[in-house]
């Protein structure tokens, strides 16, 4: 017989796959892989070992059958699959390592696409610790997928501080800082992660300056994309080509190229528009107001676009929009994002129809925005309607969504925005997709905060032995689970959370108490409320801040300093710089000007002995720098000239908005003067926007094997 040899026969097969995959002709292609792969199946039971190469032969075309299922948007079936040559991989080599590794990627993408961040990112974060990526561009693409979903599904377990994680963006900064090339899907999630696990200005700042590198490199992406179809289209166009057709054929691809940028960079200038918010002012306020303006009218002039990415962009631009603008409960109402899962151009049928809008986290803070609305609005009954659709989509399992956005390739380099607008007008919750948060800690968090809130709506109805009870209830669970948390991975969120029912608690007491009560009384009773929250939040400085002013209100100023002093002392690796804020501000106010001084002097010594050049401290230094100025100016007014003249340098100067809106107060941003400068935002821990508990949110990750 003349046998093809079986390397041939296989490189034979892979070319017919490819092609297909090439035409677009993806559903021939997974006809092709699947007859294949069952009719070698059939002949491996029945010949066994007989069969020339083995299971590797049965499933050689798989990466081309996942792929095309993924590019048709069966993410159900492209997970299975994946799935069932995982587990087959394990027993034994089916696939090779590089198949493996390919598969693996769509695997974690399709988790993404069902809403399963929580599986996703495991698998990309495995990715990353077993190093079988050695492709430098192919690393990128994994590190970026790993942010995207770390961000896509994050709350209050950020705390925790994830050594890996943060490991991982400082590593991707020192390259990005060393020769910038870095791709804008990667700088755009770092700067999505900082944004989001931000405590200081200081990330917020950095992350507003990778948006504005992400945004230039998005541009030089698309333009490069672009060039490169001209390039391809002047070989193919005659030599008497019709001037008048050229023309058009310009003026299109020119506005395609802008609807394309202007859908690409939605996210970016979403998230700027965040960060704005976050660092506070009413200039940065109303600069946020105009970009998100400019987002939801851009999204309503166009339809949006066709994927979920464009989709988040104008959820968190309509929620953070309502934030902002507080004329009146209503107008805040209609402003709210809603479920709307469709899409205008797909069909009811399809897997992109079924994609929801927003990323889990969005799920839940849009919901918690909606009923704290319905509170404020007296609407009770409503309010604790969305409650309990808020409490459902908690316990709903991620892999119950059906659907995702169309296919585009898995495997390319940018993500491609999208997405048509919901309906922002209409009354009803909508159909609210799975928000299942990352771990049981978070649950109990968001179990707790709603806790609270209903609670107020008890009020409201006067049920007020009810409302009690329910904290009561959530406090004994929440303190029972810390006592059986043996890992004790969970406690700093578990404690947080118990910290803010406390807080609560204490908050309804002192609204019930007699305002006669003795002024020293009232303090004391703060004092204990503070001294009895969970050790690991009566740590931070700004309790232990706060503890300090009320011992110095009640007169008591030798408890207060040793307070501080004693905190700082106990903190390890030398002085938390918030700390050191702290004390010398309780110092300051008590006119002990000098003493201030040598305070801040001293930490700034201490950090330029241990060669402290970490871009993390930058706004410690410079805050710490300015009260120390501040503090000279007092008692040395040469000594604080010199101190003065360094600020500019720090950090190489403040952070500049390139938005159309930008003014000369901002491009000279870096020369401030003692009193600008002795106004300045320190590092503070909350991020809520507006109202009580109303939470500005994020245009979520994003992904550069987006589809």
């Amino acid at each position: 017989e003349n046998k093809i040899p079986l390397h041939i026969q296989r490189m034979i097969e892979s070319i017919h796959a490819k092609s297909l995959l090439q035409l677009g002709k993806f559903e021939e292609c997974i006809d092709f892989c699947k007859s294949l792969r069952v009719s070698r199946q059939k002949d491996a039971q029945k010949q066994k070992d007989d069969v020339e190469g083995g299971s590797t032969v049965v499933f050689h075309l798989v990466e081309e059958e996942v792929y095309a299922l993924y590019r048709l948007g069966r993410y159900e079936t492209c997970r299975d699959l994946c799935r069932r040559i995982v587990d087959k991989q394990q027993q034994n080599a089916v696939v090779t390592k590089e198949e493996l590794t390919g598969l693996q990627h769509v695997y974690a993408q399709c988790l993404y696409r069902l809403h399963d961040e929580t599986n996703g990112l495991q698998m990309y974060q495995n990715l990353v610790k077993e190093e079988v990526v050695q492709d430098e561009e192919e690393k990128e693409e994994i590190y970026a997928n790993v942010m995207a979903l770390s961000v896509a599904n994050h709350s209050v377990s950020i705390l925790q501080n994830d050594e890996e994680e943060e490991g991982l963006v400082q590593q991707i900064l020192n390259k990005q800082h060393d020769d910038g090339v870095v791709s804008y899907d990667l700088l755009y999630n770092i700067a999505t992660h900082l944004l989001l696990r931000s405590t200081s200005t200081s990330d917020v700042r950095k992350a507003l300056v990778l948006l504005d590198k992400a945004k230039d490199e998005c541009v030089r992406s698309l333009q490069d994309d672009y060039d490169q179809v001209d390039d391809d289209d002047e070989d193919h166009d005659d030599e008497e080509g019709d001037a008048a057709e050229d023309v058009d054929k310009e003026a299109k691809k020119q506005n395609d190229m802008e609807a394309e940028l202007n859908k690409e960079t939605a996210p970016i200038r979403a998230n700027k528009a965040l960060g704005l918010l976050l660092l506070g002012g009413d200039e940065n306020c109303q600069n946020a107001k105009r970009l998100y303006e400019k987002l939801v009218s851009s999204s309503s002039t166009t339809g949006g676009g066709n994927n979920g990415v464009n989709n988040a962009a104008l959820v968190a631009a309509s929620n953070n929009l309502a934030l902002v603008q507080r004329e009146s409960l209503f107008d805040s109402w209609k402003r709210m994002p809603h479920f709307n899962q469709s899409s205008s151009d797909k069909k009811k049928d399809s897997a992109a129809f079924k994609t929801p809008m927003t990323t889990p986290m969005q799920t839940r803070i849009i919901l918690y925005n909606r009923a704290i609305l319905l509170y404020k609005m007296g609407k009770v009954s409503e309010a604790n309607q969305v409650l309990f659709t808020l409490k459902k989509v908690l316990k709903q399992s991620s892999l119950s969504v059906s659907g995702g956005s169309d296919g585009n390739k898995a495997r390319k380099k940018k993500k491609k925005g999208g997405g048509t607008s919901s309906s922002l007008d209409d009354n009803e919750i909508g159909d609210a997709p799975p928000a299942p948060p990352s771990t049981n800690a978070d649950i109990l968090f968001w179990n707790a905060k709603i806790t609270i809130l209903e609670s107020e709506l008890l009020r409201k109805e006067d049920r007020v032995n009810e409302s009690e009870k329910i904290i009561q209830e959530c406090l004994s669970s929440l303190k029972e689970h810390l006592k059986n948390n043996k890992k004790g991975g969970d406690d700093i969120v578990l404690e947080y959370t118990l910290a803010m029912l406390l807080l609560y608690q204490a908050q309804l007491k002192e609204d019930e108490d007699n305002n006669d009560e003795k002024s020293n009384d009232k303090i004391q009773s703060y004092i204990q409320i503070l001294s009895s929250l969970p050790p690991k939040i009566h740590s931070k400085p700004g309790v232990i801040a706060t503890l300090a002013s009320l011992y110095n209100l009640m007169g008591d100023t030798e408890k207060a300093s040793s307070l501080l002093e004693e905190t700082s002392s106990t903190s390890g690796g030398g002085i938390h710089a918030a700390k050191v804020v702290a004390m010398g501000d309780f110092k300051f106010q008590l006119g002990l000007y000098q003493d201030a001084a040598d305070l801040y002097e001293s930490f700034l010594q201490q950090h330029e002995e241990e060669g402290g050049d970490d871009g993390d401290e930058d706004n410690d230094i410079m805050v710490v720098t300015a009260k120390l100025v501040r503090a000279l100016s007092f008692v040395d007014e040469e000594k604080a000239e010199e101190y003065a003249v360094r600020l500019p340098l720090i950090g190489g100067g403040d952070y500049e908005d390139d938005s159309e809106e930008e003014d000369e107060e901002e491009e000279n941003a870096a020369m401030l003067d003692g009193e600008e400068l002795e106004g300045m935002d320190i590092p503070r821990i909350s991020k809520k926007i507006g109202g009580k508990g109303k939470r500005a949110i994020l245009s979520g990750g994003g992904d550069n094997r987006d589809g």
